[in-house]
């Protein structure tokens, strides 16, 4: 494949010709659905200053999941840099500078962070050095193309932040629509924005709020895997080291029950929204995300869930799909939430029945083995804001942690509870035809309703 690297003023853009065979629908069902697309940049920034290496990695990020062999990018990337991904990617940057040094790594710069102002991403914000900077990339929809995704609560919090000082970047990005499905072509391309402004803001890593979930898999994958013995961290992890531009993840030691717990207690509470469809302050309460980002903020908050607290979230179709997934995405989640549940709803204790009910107190605690995850300069600041915050796992905690596990044929021994628990489910309500006078609806929230109106009718 080859790829241009082209700076037009304040926007950047790559450009893909594809060779044989490249770009189609891979394993996982994805594909390659535009040769092109752009990131702006902030005024006055050049890339020209920028490390090739760095310029390379973001291509590898972008084309990775269609490329079959070689990347041919205009501009040379370093020996070093082509040698570490053709070990460990398979792939071979046909353009290479022999003379090229390596990008050193910057201990003296600021951290950047891939900012989504979502609950997670905030922990990452707060646990963080003052000088932090978010770097926010900005869907840009392109012509004839729609999405359920609104940034409206995310632009919310970003003027809330800057208001408080802090220099957030916004940038838009059609990155997303290279992929079909829409979506980033790997799970670290959203820091692109940040890398490619790391000279001008003089950014010494990436931070990302990734959590222990998607660190160590503990959840729905099945059994607790140490980050550092993954093909991810090999690749990506390491590469971006490699490239000179480290990767800090401050809050992989964190649950998602730790995150929330941080945010349940902070400032930002109210902020931070992790839910992609609702407006500023006000989430769709229709999604998987806030189905168990609302029950576990409740049973932070109250200490229990009750029958009260589920109205209007057991009936949410997408939520009923996930929790009759085998195993359940977050599944250690979801046993938090169910642990802190007391009432006689019969979809919710046949959950607790899918999933069992245990003491899982420790997932509000930093897991401190990720301290190693955390870029080494910030390490200490990071251990003691997590002491202060939530506490540490003792080790026995920690032990309990490594050790979780959902059996391999928990899909035979809850197949039955799962059918009943698919059966009691209850149905979306209904919308009467009066509700559309009721004040202040939005136009999306009227013709969502017109719809389901005229399916009822």
């Amino acid at each position: 494949m080859k790829i241009q690297f082209e700076q037009n003023e304040r926007k950047v853009s790559f450009f893909f010709s594809l060779g044989d065979g490249e770009g189609g629908s891979n394993s996982r069902g994805v594909s390659l659905a535009k040769n092109e697309c752009f990131f702006q940049l902030p005024p006055s920034c050049n890339t020209s200053r920028l490390h090739p290496d760095l310029i390379g990695l973001c291509a590898l990020m972008l084309v990775n999941p269609f490329v079959k062999t070689k990347i041919t990018l205009n501009i040379p990337v370093s020996n070093y840099f082509a040698s570490f991904v053709s070990e460990n990617f398979n792939l071979e940057f046909t353009n290479v500078d022999s003379s090229l040094e390596r990008k050193p790594v910057n201990d003296s710069g600021v951290p950047a962070l891939a900012f989504s102002a979502g609950v997670d991403s905030f922990a990452a914000l707060l646990s963080m050095p003052d000088n932090v900077k978010p770097v926010f990339m900005n869907m840009a929809i392109p012509n004839g193309h729609k999405s359920m995704y609104s940034a409206e609560s995310a632009k919310h919090a970003i003027s809330h932040l800057r208001s408080e000082g802090r220099a957030v970047e916004t940038l838009d990005s059609d990155m997303e629509f290279i992929r079909k499905p829409i979506g980033f072509p790997t799970d670290v391309s959203n820091a692109i924005p940040a890398i490619l402004t790391s000279e001008h803001f003089n950014i010494n890593s990436i931070a990302y709020g990734t959590i222990l979930e998607s660190a160590y898999r503990v959840g729905g994958s099945g059994l607790y895997v140490d980050y550092v013995g993954r093909q991810h961290y090999k690749q990506w992890f390491k590469g971006f080291e490699i490239a000179g531009l480290p990767m800090n993840w401050p809050v992989a030691g964190l649950s998602e029950v730790g995150t929330s717990k941080l945010l349940a207690n902070s400032e930002y509470r109210n902020l931070a929204q992790s839910c992609i469809r609702g407006t500023a302050m006000s989430p769709c309460r229709n999604c998987w995300k806030c189905f168990r980002k609302r029950l576990l903020e409740t049973a932070l908050l109250k200490g229990k869930v009750t029958d009260e607290d589920l109205v209007g979230l057991i009936e949410i179709p997408e939520a009923q799909k996930h929790l009759l997934k085998m195993p359940i995405k977050h599944q250690n989640v979801i046993e938090y939430i169910v642990s802190k549940y007391e009432g006689s709803n019969i979809s919710m204790n046949l959950l607790a029945e899918k999933v069992g009910v245990h003491d899982c107190d420790f997932l509000e605690k930093w897991y401190s083995p990720a301290e190693e995850l955390t870029f080494a300069p910030y390490r200490e600041l990071t251990r003691s804001f997590m002491s202060k915050s939530l506490g540490v796992m003792t080790k026995s905690e920690e032990e309990k942690l490594e050790a979780y596990k959902i059996p391999d044929n928990f899909s035979i021994l809850k197949k039955e509870v799962n059918e009943k628990l698919k059966n009691s489910f209850p149905a979306k309500p209904s919308v009467e035809p009066q509700t559309l006078n009721a004040p202040n609806l939005g136009k999306r929230v009227v013709r969502k309703l017109i719809r389901t109106i005229r399916q009822v009718f």
